[in-house]
């Protein structure tokens, strides 16, 4: 394709042109990324031990302060002021505070850590992903390079990975799937539907959140967006394959959380065109991104709290007051702007003063919950290959891997499979809720897991545990028609120029690219209003 030099905003796509460029500059072993051990609230937790039940996030508590705000209000109440508070401490409010840093914002996180669904642990010097394992390529050149990777030092530490053409289909690796190689006599109609995406990328690409360069006008964009990604291609390309089919079918679950016929073609164009043009990953997956992050805003003095949940946000004549159950005790902070970095469900419940057609708006956005599970392995592992997608997984089983050390180069002695499972349905979340389900949850990734650990060469090897992430909230559902309705424009809206917004499901895209692009938007934003005080 006609190589593209891009110097202006960027979403998934992240690289057109330059792309020999930027893989001989990062086919060098990666440097180290480490940091000082015990940094409060990091992203990046370590393994104590074997794990007895779900990891990560513990929903009762939030449930609990946010559906009875009296009670955890409860007791002597403390005051405080702040120019800015930050609500949410996953990778939008840690990149606003972190680009905000100046003004010394007040960030609180209801989770004992920070970095959202970018977190990830450590066993013992091997760091995997415990959420969101990798982002688009970005040529050095571009906002997202310029503006947050290279001041945090990340491209230093990343690995990149060209595009990812190989499958598991009967239990065995499969090479150059877009070449037909999984059913030759059919090559065609694989062929045929990568010329297609090629050809977005270079002439139709759906950019989102638009930027200074965009190929599609807001009209392009919004006819893309009322047809569903099935619609698009099969209306492109003829009739999908049956395995292009399952590939993107599994694609849409686990990366953007529903069917080929939920997601809008704006959003699965998006997602998958950068998938071709090959991903950055770093050691602990985005975790490091949001350790960095945290780093960075620690060393600025910023205030970083967390174990606090936001039960109250409401407009006064001069202030708007932050209400903040946990800690020592309840806490009214008057700031004279809020950002809610957080995701729209809570902010309708949370926002008191939101007009009813913006919380009307919010409550549209659905989400879908999703599993990941680790398997950590006494033994070296194939660390030849990133990660690949499964043609054929069961019903109940996850449907991608990761291998976490690909991205330092390699592990001498241990090895860790990242394995994701979506739950690409509204009932999904409640099928993991209650903590009694995480015995039938793990027995159904066991069943696959040592097939998997065989196919890779690895069978056989001791498996130290293997540790599930329940995530309920994680995916913002790009539904179709969501930007070309207004509902995410309308959901997203600064109230009274006072309440901002920054959070990936401002365009219901579930990306690390997301969450950086609207934190210089809302940064903008928020300096804009200062200036006309």
């Amino acid at each position: 394709m006609s190589p593209r030099i891009l110097t202006v905003p960027l979403s998934r796509r992240g690289l057109l042109g330059g792309g020999a460029a930027l893989l001989a500059g990062c086919a060098h072993k990666p440097s180290p990324m480490r940091l000082a051990p015990g940094l409060p609230g990091s992203p990046v937790a370590p393994v104590t031990g074997p794990s007895v039940g779900y990891q990560g996030p513990v929903p009762v508590r939030a449930h609990e302060r946010l559906w009875d705000v009296e009670k955890a209000m409860a007791g002597p109440t403390g005051l405080q002021s702040a120019p800015l508070v930050i609500v949410g401490g996953g990778l939008s409010g840690l990149a606003l505070a972190w680009r905000l840093r100046d003004l010394k914002p007040v960030l609180i996180e209801h989770e004992s850590r920070v970095g959202g669904h970018s977190q990830g642990q450590d066993w013992d010097g091997l760091a995997f992903s415990v959420g969101a394992a990798y982002f688009a390529q970005a040529p050095a050149g571009s906002l997202l390079s310029r503006e947050f990777y290279r001041p945090l030092g990340l491209h230093r530490a990343w690995r990149v990975a060209g595009p990812e053409d190989t499958v598991m289909q009967g239990g065995k690796a499969v090479a150059s799937f877009w070449e037909g190689t999984t059913d030759p006599a059919a090559a065609p109609d694989f062929t045929r539907v990568a010329d297609h995406f090629r050809q977005v990328s270079e002439e139709a690409y759906p950019d989102m959140p638009p930027g200074e360069w965009q190929v599609l006008n807001s009209e392009q964009l919004a006819a893309l967006d009322r047809q569903s990604f099935r619609e698009a291609l099969v209306a492109a390309t003829g009739p999908l394959h049956p395995h292009v089919e399952a590939l993107l079918q599994y694609y849409c679950y686990s990366s953007l959380g529903g069917t080929l016929d939920e997601i809008s073609a704006a959003a699965g164009y998006n997602f998958y065109c950068a998938e071709m043009e090959g991903n950055c990953t770093l050691p602990g997956g985005n975790s490091r991104v949001a350790e960095r992050l945290l780093a960075e805003l620690l060393a600025s003095g910023v205030d970083v709290r967390t174990e606090r949940t936001v039960v109250r946000v409401r407009l006064g004549d001069n202030a708007v007051a932050v209400t903040v159950a946990g800690g020592e005790q309840p806490l009214v902070i008057n700031a004279d702007r809020v950002v809610m970095a957080c995701p729209k469900f809570a902010c309708a419940r949370v926002v008191y003063d939101l007009p009813v057609e913006q919380a009307e708006a919010m409550r549209r956005i659905k989400y879908r919950a999703y599993l990941v599970a680790n398997v950590l392995i006494d033994a070296p592992g194939p660390s030849e290959t990133m990660g690949m997608y499964l043609l054929d997984p069961p019903s109940d089983g996850f449907t991608d891997f990761v291998v976490a050390e690909w991205a330092a180069g390699g592990h001498p002695s241990r090895s860790v499979l990242t394995l994701y499972r979506a739950l690409p349905t509204d009932g999904g979340r409640a099928s993991v809720f209650d903590d009694a389900s995480f015995e039938v949850q793990r027995a159904a990734f066991m069943a696959q897991v040592q097939p998997l650990m065989s196919s890779l060469g690895i069978g056989g090897a001791p498996i130290y545990d293997l540790r599930i992430q329940r995530w309920g909230h994680a995916l913002p559902l790009a539904a179709r028609g969501l930007v070309a309705d207004g509902t995410l424009a309308l959901a997203r809206r600064p109230v009274d120029g006072r309440v901002f917004f920054c959070n990936q499901d401002d365009w219901a895209l579930p990306a690390l690219e997301t969450c950086l692009v609207r934190a210089l938007e809302v940064e903008a934003e928020v300096r804009e209003r200062i200036a006309a005080r």
